[in-house]
């Protein structure tokens, strides 16, 4: 993000790279809950350019809970599920 930003805008340059785009659009698709400042810099960043929803603080995944709370509960499941079977 830095390295972007120090090579574009903090130099007056309003226009972004291929690859700086895809990183931009990499960075902006994360749940801006979790991703914190870099995902609404990014999601800035990119607004200046093309479309982007600035304002999607939706981070809920298919079975109602975050994508990190998703994998935290599921290592927790398999933990759980390991010493059961030990028992």
């Amino acid at each position: 993000m830095n390295d972007i930003y120090l090579n574009t805008l903090a130099k007056g340059i309003l226009e972004f790279n291929s690859s700086e785009l895809v990183s931009l659009r990499q960075i902006a698709a994360h749940c801006s809950q979790e991703g914190g400042a870099a995902v609404h810099q990014a999601r800035g960043m990119l607004s200046m350019v093309e479309d982007t929803d600035l304002l999607n603080f939706n981070c809920i995944s298919n079975n109602g809970r975050s994508n990190g709370e998703e994998n935290r509960n599921t290592e927790k499941d398999n933990n759980t599920a390991e010493s059961e079977t030990e028992v």
